[in-house]
């Protein structure tokens, strides 16, 4: 396994095995606290609306033990109603519609319009999710996914759809394998 294969492990191995009682022991707090002091540690939760009693408690005692830790957890939810967490802060983003959608395409781009395919393509994956619709388009872009004609961008022929994130936590992780280690 490579390095990154191996973190991946052991940080499966880790979330899987948390339970109610380890919670109790403050065993992940802990272990965070300790990480964070040799690295800087980001964790991704998307969709925590969709979380169950456990997971929402262990994610509260991280947050109500960890003050001062080289620690950032990025949460999303879908939800209108203001989650019962110790956040620091919140952002609330309202989600586009399709027309909204394909114009910050647009803009993100700097083009004038985007094609049917690309607007498409874009709407499916993100549903208006601002902040996944503008680094979905990012993504795209550094990998050639795009093409540029006078005023207009579209899908290129040669993209494969398939290979892209089909969602933040896909595309957080994407980013983070092209990282170079420090």
């Amino acid at each position: 396994l490579n390095a990154r294969d191996q973190e991946n492990a052991l940080a499966n191995l880790l979330f899987n095995s948390v339970t109610s009682e380890t919670v109790q022991n403050n065993a992940l707090p802990r272990f965070l606290e300790v990480l964070s002091e040799a690295v800087p540690v980001f964790i991704a939760i998307d969709d925590l609306h969709l979380a169950d009693a456990n997971t929402t408690g262990t994610l509260e005692a991280v947050l109500n033990a960890l003050k001062k830790a080289r620690l950032m957890i990025l949460v999303t939810a879908e939800t209108q109603e203001k989650l019962a967490l110790p956040i620091r802060r919140s952002v609330n983003v309202k989600e586009l519609d399709e027309d909204e959608t394909t114009m910050l395409a647009a803009r993100i781009l700097k083009t004038r319009s985007v094609g049917e395919r690309l607007g498409n393509f874009v709407w499916q994956k993100t549903t208006g999710r601002t902040l996944f619709v503008e680094s979905l388009l990012n993504l795209m872009h550094e990998d050639g996914a795009i093409a540029y004609a006078t005023d207009r961008a579209d899908l290129s022929q040669e993209t494969k759809v398939d290979t892209l994130p089909d969602n933040v936590r896909l595309l957080i992780l994407s980013r983070m394998d092209r990282l170079t280690p420090a």
